[in-house]
């Protein structure tokens, strides 16, 4: 009998005693997106008296390979972009210009075999500006469709293409940061 009692005392203690699951508080993990996209350029030999050079270039990347984030890749909840996005071409010297730039991304699940590629980014050659052997490229407002799909699906692969025409045979790396 009394063994009786402590079990349904016990049982009904059970609630006030149970341990909940107690979620632990958001922590923002501070972290930089950086891209590296080598680039190669074929001379087109035009008619024309200077040449012109078409390069492109293509890197592909995970937020599951970063470091950072191997160990909560499952629990990010949201992503915020801070700072403007800006693609850099370095070893640029004076009177080299950057004619045409064009942006292609893409992604896929992880179990995806193709890549969901988007619509092309056009990127006006006047939006450069040249510093110090490098040329930026204001990329905020084009890389926002990326980084919500990051958001969307934190495991997915990216695949970032870089392509366009130059003055200049450009054989250097790509950096968007």
């Amino acid at each position: 009998m009394k063994l009786k009692t402590f079990f349904w005392i016990g049982l009904l203690l059970i609630p006030f005693i149970a341990c909940e699951e107690i979620d632990a508080p958001t922590s923002k993990i501070g972290s930089e997106l950086n891209v590296n996209i080598p680039l190669t350029a074929i001379d087109l030999k035009s008619a024309q008296h200077e040449s012109t050079y078409s390069f492109s270039g293509t890197s592909t990347f995970s937020l599951k390979d970063c470091n950072e984030f191997k160990n909560c890749m499952f629990k990010i909840k949201e992503i915020i972009s801070e700072t403007g996005h800006v693609l850099t071409f370095q070893e640029i010297n004076q009177g080299n210009e950057i004619e045409t730039l064009q942006l292609l991304w893409g992604y896929k699940s992880q179990s995806g075999i193709v890549y969901n590629m988007q619509a092309p980014i056009d990127i006006s050659s006047e939006n450069g500006q040249l510093n110090d052997n490098e040329i930026d490229f204001d990329l905020s407002s084009s890389v926002a469709p990326l980084i919500q799909n990051m958001n969307n699906d934190p495991a997915c692969c990216f695949i970032l293409t870089v392509s366009g025409t130059s003055n200049f045979d450009i054989t250097s790396t790509a950096r968007l940061k």
